[in-house]
């Protein structure tokens, strides 16, 4: 859209016979134009990695990208909280470690990973300030994420994101424990976010039967 409107207006500074009111009218036009955002929610399901195909991905990356699968499975994190995530927000227990994760406008929310996965994490890239490191530096959310699906591309047959990692750990979440416990987790302000993007629960044909047996 951007380029569109780009090579729009690039066009008006060089057609000198349009005139200032037929140029004003159609910057008005342009400033209209919107992209539309992809339609989501229950279509977007059909993309989210199983359990199986999450287990694939996980054998079949290197070790690096292998353990980022599982934290953003364990952790339902944005790729950009993993990333920017510091080593000196963990609180470290037997088997429970404490991840205080900076989301979105500053927001804070506590997760939990399994302290065998943290200590493999740390042992595997050994961050100094960030946990998940390269020779001192911190990782592209934007490279991860693409590695992540040329992978998936490639081994299970469709593409898999780091935000459709996120999804099927918010999908589980909210048909096991409940929309509100999945809102936490997830970091949404709003229940209604979470049941529109994660909510693919429906009544099973038995469930229907004994909403309306008092019908029948």
């Amino acid at each position: 859209m951007k380029a569109l409107k780009w090579a729009v207006r690039y066009m008006l500074d060089y057609t000198p016979s349009l005139s200032i009111p037929e140029r004003w009218t159609v910057e008005q036009e342009l400033k209209k134009l919107k992209r539309r955002s992809p339609k989501v929610g229950i279509a977007k399901a059909d993309r989210v990695p199983t359990l199986e195909e999450l287990g694939t991905l996980e054998e079949k990356a290197d070790p690096r990208l292998s353990l980022m699968i599982r934290f953003l499975e364990a952790t339902s994190c944005r790729v950009s909280e993993m990333l920017g995530f510091e080593v000196g927000k963990a609180r470290r227990g037997a088997r429970i470690t404490y991840l205080e994760i900076a989301g979105k406008k500053g927001k804070t929310r506590d997760l939990r990973l399994s302290t065998v996965l943290y200590d493999a994490i740390r042992a595997e890239f050994k961050g100094v300030t960030l946990l998940f490191e390269h020779s001192g530096h911190g990782y592209n959310r934007v490279a991860a994420t693409n590695r992540i699906r040329e992978l998936s591309a490639r081994t299970i047959g469709k593409e898999v994101t780091a935000h459709l990692i996120r999804h099927h750990r918010g999908t589980i979440l909210s048909e096991k424990f409940g929309i509100s416990k999945a809102a936490s987790e997830l970091g949404h302000s709003s229940i209604a976010t979470t049941k529109m993007f994660y909510d693919h629960s429906k009544l099973s044909d038995a469930e229907y039967l004994q909403s309306v047996e008092k019908q029948l």
